[in-house]
C-alpha cells in the first residue's frame, strides 16, 4: 500500500476517478506542489466521466497514472468506470491504482473508535473502523448489531436499507478530503480495474420445479 504523495513522486500527472457515490468526481493531481483540479457531475457515470474530463480539459494520453475508487459504493458506477479505464489502457497503457472509499473517509476523519459504513445489502453493512490511534482497520461486512456505537456514512452514497440509529452523514467530496489523506497508505496497484469483491461470488444450484400459488 502507498500514499497519493509517494505515487505522485513516480507519476507526476495523476488522474483520479471516483464513481462510488451518486456524484461522479474526477480530479487531476500534478506533481507535489499541491495542484489539484476537480470536476463533479451528478449524471450517469458513463456520461459524467467524459463531461468531467472535458471540463478539466485533460487528455488520457497525457496522464502518467490513473487512480480510481474500487468501492464500496455504487457497483454500477464503479464497474462503468473500470470498464472505461480498461478501454483506455488498451490504447494508452498506464499504471493503475485503486483505493477504498470507506478507508479514505475514515483516514480523513481523524477520529478514534468510529465506524464508517455503507450498505452491503441483505441486512449487512460494509464497515471500516478506526482504532484507538485513529488508524482504520480492514474493511469487513457486519450485521447492524455488530457495528460500533459511533457511525459515519458518506453523504452521497445510496442505501437500500434503513440506516442504524445515530449514523451521521459525512461529506464525501474528494476536493476537500484528499489534502487530508495525502500520506495515508490507501493505494494498491490494480492493473485490471474492476469493482471491489470482498468475498468470492457464491451461486445456488437451480432446481427445476413447477411453481404453484400458495394455498390460503
Amino acid at each position: 500500500m502507498e500514499s497519493f504523495r509517494t505515487l505522485l513522486h513516480r507519476h507526476p500527472r495523476l488522474l483520479v476517478i471516483d464513481t462510488a457515490s451518486s456524484v461522479t468526481q474526477v480530479g487531476f493531481l500534478r506533481d507535489l506542489g499541491g495542484e489539484q483540479r476537480w470536476a463533479e457531475e451528478p449524471a450517469d457515470s458513463g456520461e459524467a466521466i467524459f463531461a468531467c474530463l472535458e471540463r478539466l480539459q485533460i487528455k488520457i494520453k497525457d496522464m502518467d497514472a490513473i487512480a480510481f475508487c474500487e468501492g464500496p459504493g455504487s457497483i454500477l458506477g464503479i464497474r462503468t468506470a473500470a470498464s472505461v479505464i480498461r478501454t483506455w489502457l488498451s490504447l494508452f497503457p498506464r499504471a493503475t491504482f485503486a483505493y477504498g472509499s470507506l478507508e479514505l473517509l475514515a483516514w480523513s476523519l481523524g477520529e478514534v473508535e468510529v465506524g464508517v459504513i455503507a450498505d452491503a445489502r441483505r441486512d449487512l453493512w460494509h464497515v471500516v473502523e478506526t482504532d484507538a490511534a485513529g488508524r482504520p482497520t480492514p474493511l469487513r461486512k457486519a450485521k447492524p448489531s455488530e457495528l460500533p456505537r459511533l457511525l459515519r456514512t458518506p453523504d452521497t452514497f445510496k442505501s437500500w436499507a434503513a440506516y442504524p440509529p445515530g449514523v451521521q452523514p459525512t461529506p464525501y467530496r474528494l476536493a476537500n478530503l484528499l489534502p487530508k489523506v495525502m500520506d495515508a497508505p490507501l493505494l494498491h496497484a490494480r492493473p485490471e480495474p474492476d469493482a471491489l469483491l470482498l468475498e468470492p461470488a457464491s451461486y445456488v444450484r437451480w432446481a427445476p420445479k413447477i411453481h404453484r400459488a400458495h394455498q390460503v
